[in-house]
């Protein structure tokens, strides 16, 4: 992608710590001039120089992923709590993934329950007399 400087205009990451935006900006191609927002929520839970850190570790496929994750994830924190997230989904779009793999989950530690009740009342439970041999 194209970096914000070359249109004269600074990526909303420069544009929110006021600085020039120059040419290979780590956050021009995730964070445009036209969503501040996203950099705002960012910066205010993650801080801009762990995110620059974070991005210059992975690799250039990996950033844009990373940079979404980044910003859901402080969108949902930005409601106050996770709560909030939870009680009123229709406020974020992007819950609605999430709630096929949340069923699974729960339905995965439900087999897992079952499955550890069952094995606990096949196994007896030792005797005074399996311990006899000790007693010596």
């Amino acid at each position: 992608m194209a970096s914000a400087s070359s249109y004269n205009s600074p990526c909303a990451a420069c544009k929110f710590l006021r600085r020039k935006c120059m040419p290979g900006c780590i956050f021009a191609p995730y964070f445009p001039p036209e969503e501040p927002q996203k950099f705002a929520n960012v910066h205010k839970i993650f801080g801009a120089s762990n995110v620059t850190k974070l991005l210059n570790d992975l690799l250039p496929h990996q950033r844009e992923d990373a940079v979404n994750s980044l910003a859901y994830e402080a969108e949902a924190r930005g409601f106050g709590n996770h709560l909030a997230v939870l009680l009123f989904p229709e406020t974020s779009p992007h819950l609605k993934p999430w709630e096929a793999i949340n069923t699974r989950i729960r339905e995965w530690e439900c087999d897992k329950r079952v499955q550890l009740q069952s094995t606990m009342f096949r196994c007896p439970l030792p005797s005074h007399k399996d311990f006899e041999d000790f007693a010596e």
